[in-house]
């Protein structure tokens, strides 16, 4: 801060006020004495300006804030006060609002004596001699800023609720017919064995039964990846604790195995018994999310490679690799919920949500996750988790 001096006597006003112990409304009107006396006990930023637009006056209350003296302002410099962005996207209407020639009001930042930017709102009038013309400006300035911040985070939380809702919306439209799918094709087999099976020949039988286990699983495994999406929103975290990857690795193999007989899966282990840590629950989701889904995009017979190892000094990582038709499109896109590449949707069904599942859990756990194309064809989709400290 400066001398108080170059401010208050600086200002160009003419004599007195009329010496009388009443002040009475010609007085108010006439004495330049009265105007500053107002201008310095209002808790406002009050500035003056020659119709030109060079600053004539401004009080102590806008000198304190912003830090300057009034030869730190002279000609329109006052203008580098206001925050750049407020400048250049309110130019156009300040100066549309001048030509009226009345007041306007108009909100913006500007700088404190630190440097911060808060949000005033600034009411502009004409001051006018006595032939009724402009001979210049007077601003007066009042903190609104943590009202407009207020305002913006009601209507940040207003937009993110909307998502929420549109978010919800989708999510129930998708959920709705992808189970119906499932449940309508058990549906109807169950019907057509039921009206027919004496009459169907055995290999139709085993096809109808092969259609409904299939669907089955379909919707055994939509309903649990609703269920593991609605556990990590409602407790964020998972259960770390040392976990050997190998045989969460291999119960996956085998499940799918069971499930699969004509899938060929192949397990790579090079991390050398190297423990993690993570929640078992969540690296077998991860694991039967990402082989269903090479399962799915997978010629028949066409195996699929599991691989662990070593990440680097402190993660493990495993690749689930297949000899599919590949990644189309936008990689990264595959992991968000309910995402179908239009040049693979028509491929195999689901509901886009096992690989969104996937990358929520990894990410739980600390790790991370990634999808990529195979030189010679087919996809990897790999993820990482940390080394248990002990075995760093």
């Amino acid at each position: 801060m400066g001398s108080q001096q170059a401010r208050s006597d600086d200002v160009p006003f003419s004599p007195s006020a009329p010496d009388s112990s009443t002040i009475s409304r010609q007085s108010v009107e006439s004495s330049p004495r009265l105007y500053k006396a107002l201008a310095e006990a209002m808790p406002a930023l009050v500035l003056t300006t020659s119709a030109d637009g060079d600053v004539v006056y401004c009080n102590d209350e806008l000198l304190d804030y912003c830090g300057v003296q009034m030869g730190d302002l002279q000609g329109s410099r006052w203008v580098d006060l206001i925050h750049p962005e407020d400048v250049a996207a309110g130019s156009e209407r300040w100066m549309a609002e001048i030509q009226t020639l009345k007041p306007f009001s108009s909100e913006y930042r500007i700088r404190r004596h630190d440097g911060v930017y808060r949000w005033y709102l600034t009411r502009t009038a004409p001051l006018r001699n006595a032939d009724d013309e402009i001979e210049g400006w007077v601003g007066v300035s009042v903190d609104v800023h943590d009202r407009r911040v207020a305002e913006d985070d009601m209507r940040q939380m207003s937009e993110e609720l909307r998502r929420a809702n549109a978010a919800k919306d989708e999510f129930l439209a998708m959920v709705s017919h992808e189970l119906r799918t499932p449940v309508t094709t058990i549906y109807g087999n169950a019907s057509v064995l039921q009206r027919q099976i004496r009459e169907l020949p055995r290999e139709q039988i085993v096809a109808v039964m092969t259609d409904v286990e299939r669907e089955a699983l379909r919707l055994q495994q939509l309903i649990d990846n609703m269920f593991v999406l609605a556990r990590i929103e409602e407790h964020g975290k998972a259960d770390i604790e040392p976990i050997s990857l190998g045989r969460v690795v291999d119960k996956a193999a085998t499940e799918h195995r069971n499930r699969y007989p004509e899938t060929q899966i192949r397990v790579h282990d090079s991390s050398a018994g190297v423990p993690a840590c993570g929640d078992e629950t969540y690296v077998l989701h991860i694991l039967r999310n990402l082989v269903i889904n090479a399962e799915k995009y997978s010629p028949s017979g066409a195996p699929i490679d599991i691989h662990m190892a070593r990440h680097d000094e402190t993660t493990l990582s495993v690749r689930v690799c297949d000899a599919g038709v590949g990644i189309k499109g936008e990689v990264d896109r595959i992991f968000e919920t309910f995402y179908r590449s239009p040049e693979t949707a028509d491929y195999a069904p689901g509901a886009g949500m096992g690989l969104a599942v996937a990358r929520r859990l990894v990410e739980t756990q600390g790790g991370i996750i990634w999808a990529r194309n195979r030189e010679g064809g087919g996809a990897e989709v790999g993820f990482t988790l940390p080394i248990e400290e002990d075995a760093a």
